[in-house]
């Protein structure tokens, strides 16, 4: 094979590569959201005017703060997780990126 068509083949390569790292980026990204969606979710119960006593509300009440704590603990630990996946496959893509436009530019050279 000659030179030039050796560089359009890595170039092909190179462009497979960065689809699929892209393709990474967004499976990432879409799990951080959701997430990050799921932490947003943990909102505080709404206390309606109510027929309990106010002690059964106040124990309800913290009840959820104590459960919804543990939950966001939780998220925010596989959040962080996500998010370093996230930013790892974000760097990945940026390198594939560059090499695949580099390889391009140099195949369209030769």
């Amino acid at each position: 094979m000659s030179k030039s068509k050796d560089i359009q083949h890595l170039a092909v390569i190179a462009t497979l590569a960065r689809d699929i790292k892209l393709s990474k980026v967004a499976k990432a990204g879409a799990a951080r959201n959701k997430s990050l969606q799921q932490l947003i979710a943990l909102s505080p119960p709404t206390v309606s005017d109510s027929d309990l006593p106010p002690l059964v509300v106040a124990d309800a009440t913290l009840r959820h703060q104590h459960s919804a704590a543990r939950k966001r603990a939780e998220i925010n630990r596989t959040l962080a997780q996500q998010t370093a996946l996230w930013l790892q496959a974000r760097d990945d893509a940026r390198i594939a990126f560059g090499r695949a436009d580099v390889l391009t530019r140099l195949s369209k050279k030769c």
